[in-house]
Order: structure tokens, then C-alpha cells, then sequence
């Protein structure tokens, strides 16, 4: 992945001849929000950094007698070495935002660059000529992935330039060199040397590809709460905008019934007014139905009306009936008082 200087070809020599250890490990995390972690170590243990230092001394050339230095001579030299030439580590990480920092494991000294990027999507693209992986270290000016629909593809050329051919390297020798992916998601497929028991962590040995590309494909999961939670702000704003028609439609019709009791007789108004607004033939048909009520209504009161006249004048009958009939007993009896009064003079 990172273009091999002249430092990792006198490494690769020295390891050849000797028992010494290298680490060269790259790792990126692709979290859930698309956010992309990436970490590249570059160790040596002791006695490689021990010959090398010799090496160099001696302009380059290998010795049999290697020097033992101390810790502060050994960091001196790699901080020289990663960050001397155009094409160094520490140049490349300050151009892509990487920080820098002495890593010192399991007996390993070097140096490991961390940096992120935002989302993935800043280094994806359409097709796959538009890809540019040349070195993964540069991973702001890289484009890594490609995007089909809502599957997100790699595909890193692994090339060293020609400076050293992996499958002639002997599996025994202490040279580390991985890749570790980390997905938000089982990988749908790739070509790595192993895979984890959820899929979602791939690792590649380096040394085991020999001008093979390295590729993954992968989705996001699904953010199952946002979906539920757009479903339910769905639904309220439905049963607001319903419940707002409901209540409209009971204030119209409560504004109609307070008229209605104002003036209850005024029912064409009222009809041909909802008649106007929504014209249809059921509204129509109770247009005629009350406006017969009405006509019936008005029969009924007119009736009413004539019973009560009618119960009225029986009254008035009645009560003169009974005047003349009084009038009549007291004729008859001022009658009978003169024909007594007659019978009396005559005897």
C-alpha cells in the first residue's frame, strides 16, 4: 500500500540474514455514521533498528558487526529515517492531517500515524476508473470506495513497486505486514486472508498477495429507530391534520344549529346556503324534506290556531246559553209571582 523507500529495501535484506522483526500494519474503522478511522503503524524491534543504524554508517552497505545503541539512538534514527525524502511518512501524514506518535509494543519501536475522515462518502465514487488508491497514508486526496446504490465497494491495488516480490519472501521470516478492516455491517464479500465470527472485521497478510487487489463490499445497517420514529411522526401529523378537519367541520356545523335556533323558521336560508357550498343531490333532497316540514308546520300551527278560535266561540255559546237560560228562571219566576198575586186579588 505505501510505496517502499530505500529504508524498507535494506530492511527486507537484513531480515533476510538475520533473526530481526518488522511491523507494518494499516487499519480502518468505518463506523455506523460513516465516519472512517484510519491508523498506520511502522515498527522495528531492536535489532533490526540496531543494523540498520550500522548499515547506514557504513554508506549503506551490510556488516556482520552490529553495533548495540542505546533507545534515545535508536528513535533518533527512525524519526530521521520516516521523515527524511520527498516521499517520507511524516510528510505525507502532515498533508493528509495525520498525527504522528512513538508506538513502542511487544517489543517493537516506531511510529503509529492515526487520522479520520467525516464520511466515506468524501472518498467515494461512481465508477471504478475514477478510483485512485496509489497510497492509502495520502487518505484525504484518496477515493477508495465506489458506491452502487446502497452498497459501498473497495478495491486497493497493493503495489510495491516492484521492490520486493511477497511470494518470494520465506512465510517464516519476521516481517507483520496486515490490513485490518473494521464494517458497521457483515461484509456481503472479499477477498481477505480471514474474517471474523460476525464478519465484520477482515484481515488481510500482506505478505501472502502477490499483485492481487484487495476488495470488500459492504452496506450500512439500517437505522431501525429513525425508521420507526419517522413512521410515528407519520402517523401524529395525520391524525392532527385529521383531527383538525373533524373539529372544522363540527364548528361549521355547530354555527349552523346556533342560527337555526335563532330563527327556526328561516330554513330556506339555511338550505340554500349549504346547498351553494356543496351542491349535491342528497343535500338537495334535505333541502325538499324540510322545506315540506316547513309547509306541514305551518298547516299544523294554522289548525292549531282554528281549534283554538273554534274552542273559543263554544265558550262564549256556552256562557250566553247560560245567561239566557238564568234570564229564562227569572221570568218564570217574576211569572208565577204575578199569577199568585192575580189568584189572590180574585179570592
Amino acid at each position: 500500500m505505501k510505496k517502499l523507500n530505500w529504508l524498507m529495501v535494506i530492511m527486507f535484506t537484513v531480515i533476510l540474514l538475520s533473526g530481526c522483526a518488522m511491523k507494518q500494519e494499516i487499519t480502518m474503522k468505518i463506523n455506523k455514521n460513516k465516519s472512517l478511522e484510519l491508523s498506520f503503524i511502522s515498527a522495528f524491534d531492536d535489532e533490526l533498528i540496531d543494523m540498520m543504524i550500522t548499515s547506514d554508517k557504513e554508506e549503506d552497505s551490510l556488516t556482520e558487526n552490529t553495533e548495540e545503541y542505546t533507545d534515545e539512538e535508536r528513535w533518533d534514527f527512525l524519526e530521521k529515517s520516516l521523515k527524511d525524502g520527498e516521499d517520507s511518512l511524516f510528510k505525507e501524514a502532515n498533508e493528509s492531517n495525520l498525527k504522528a506518535e512513538k508506538y513502542e509494543k511487544d517489543g517493537f519501536k516506531g511510529y503509529i500515524f492515526t487520522g479520520k475522515i467525516a464520511s466515506i462518502d468524501e472518498i467515494t465514487v461512481k465508477n471504478e476508473n475514477e478510483l485512485d488508491a496509489s497510497d492509502i497514508t495520502e487518505i484525504a486526496d484518496s477515493k477508495l470506495f465506489i458506491k452502487n446504490k446502497d452498497v459501498y465497494k473497495a478495491v486497493l491495488p497493493f503495489d510495491t513497486n516492484g521492490e520486493y516480490d511477497s511470494s518470494t519472501i520465506p512465510s517464516n521470516m519476521g516481517i507483520d505486514m496486515k490490513l485490518i478492516v473494521t464494517l458497521p455491517n457483515k461484509a456481503i464479500s472479499s477477498n481477505a486472508t480471514s474474517v471474523s465470527e460476525d464478519g465484520k472485521t477482515l484481515t488481510w497478510d500482506l505478505m501472502k498477495l502477490s499483485g492481487e487487489n484487495i476488495t470488500f463490499e459492504f452496506k450500512f445497517p439500517q437505522n431501525t429507530m429513525l425508521t420507526i420514529s419517522l413512521i410515528i411522526g407519520i402517523i401524529i401529523v395525520f391524525v392532527i391534520v385529521l383531527a383538525a378537519i373533524i373539529s372544522n367541520k363540527k364548528d361549521k356545523s355547530n354555527s349552523n344549529l346556533n342560527k337555526d335556533e335563532e330563527n327556526p323558521t328561516d330554513f330556506n336560508t339555511l338550505n340554500k346556503e349549504i346547498l351553494k357550498n356543496n351542491g349535491n343531490q342528497g343535500i338537495m333532497d334535505l333541502y325538499n324534506t324540510q322545506t315540506s316540514l316547513k309547509k306541514i308546520t305551518d298547516v299544523q300551527n294554522f289548525n292549531e290556531k282554528v281549534n283554538d278560535s273554534n274552542i273559543n266561540q263554544d265558550i262564549t255559546n256556552l256562557t250566553n246559553n247560560e245567561k239566557a237560560n238564568e234570564n229564562n228562571m227569572d221570568q218564570d219566576i217574576t211569572n208565577s209571582i204575578i199569577n199568585d198575586n192575580n189568584q189572590d186579588k180574585q179570592s
